[in-house]
């Protein structure tokens, strides 16, 4: 990870934000939000993340973000697809592009979809993200091509985000096998100050996924509640950060669903990062006149 990322940040679930198991009582309360034109905020269920285990990997929220929204930040997310007419992504600042050869970048498997819904979705009574003003660059990364195929669009895809300026890239991904290829665009990108977040892996406690073990990039695990690693995500010395991974609310097709895993807890801390850059540039631009 980037030595200079020093993140004070944090996440979870609010207690609306338990499973939805079938109960009358949560379906009513589900109903109820429904009606409130935002929908449940993302932030809301980050700040109610308070492990009392003293790890800084942990992800904190820091307060002074609460006004922040990612205006001005522009965040690369490789991953599926996108579906780009849900209702909850309507007003979202967002281009995609594909770089697997298929017929576009409709997300036929729904991963990339809930992952751009955790931070830009923009309410409409379904869910509101965690930087829903950053403008989001979606390339399909995943296609039927195989894992070189994967390697060699998400190499593409690194350069394309390279080229439009992007600040932070999100991989909520990962491989067993490295690629010399995709190493070599990353560093590249590091290079240019690109920030990367990817996902550690949901492969056991032993297993650290690429890219994420590429040095430079910042690593994500999933935890709990109680700040406790996910029994089957990545715990190994090389994370440098454990976030909200179990049962996260995000945008399906019909209704809100929730997701687990690495690469929610990637989403999340990429996230809170694109408001820690959105709160300097806004600060350098008040004090300086400077953007960047």
């Amino acid at each position: 990870m980037d030595p200079t990322i020093t993140l004070v940040l944090s996440c979870t679930f609010l207690e609306r934000a338990m499973v939805f198991r079938g109960d009358s009582s949560v379906r009513d309360v589900m109903e109820m939000d429904r009606e409130v034109e935002s929908g449940p905020d993302i932030r809301d269920l980050i700040r109610a993340f308070t492990p009392e285990l003293n790890d800084s990997r942990l992800l904190r929220w820091d307060p002074t973000l609460d006004n922040e929204d990612g205006f001005g930040i522009q965040v690369a997310l490789f991953d599926s697809g996108i579906f780009r007419k849900h209702p909850a992504l309507q007003g979202a600042r967002i281009k995609a592009r594909d770089f697997t050869g298929s017929d576009g970048v409709y997300d036929s498997t729904g991963h990339g979809t809930k992952n751009a819904g955790l931070l830009v979705a923009q309410g409409h009574g379904w869910l509101r993200g965690i930087a829903p003003a950053c403008t989001l660059l979606v390339g399909k990364v995943l296609g039927t091509g195989g894992l070189d195929a994967s390697a060699k669009a998400l190499a593409r895809a690194i350069r394309w985000a390279v080229y439009k300026g992007v600040h932070i890239v999100i991989i909520p991904l990962g491989r067993a096998h490295g690629s010399p290829l995709v190493t070599h665009e990353v560093h590249r990108a590091l290079a240019r100050g690109c920030v990367f977040f990817a996902s550690a892996g949901n492969r056991g406690p032993d297993t650290l996924l690429f890219p994420a073990s590429i040095r430079g990039v910042t690593a994500v695990s999933a935890a709990g509640p109680d700040g406790t690693p996910l029994e089957w995500c990545c715990q190994t010395s090389q994370v440098d950060f454990y976030a909200p991974g179990l049962e996260v609310w995000s945008i399906g097709p019909k209704d809100r669903c929730t997701v687990s895993g690495s690469s929610p807890a990637t989403v999340l801390t990429a996230g809170l990062f694109a408001l820690r850059l959105a709160q300097e540039r806004r600060i350098r631009q008040k004090l300086w006149g400077q953007n960047d």
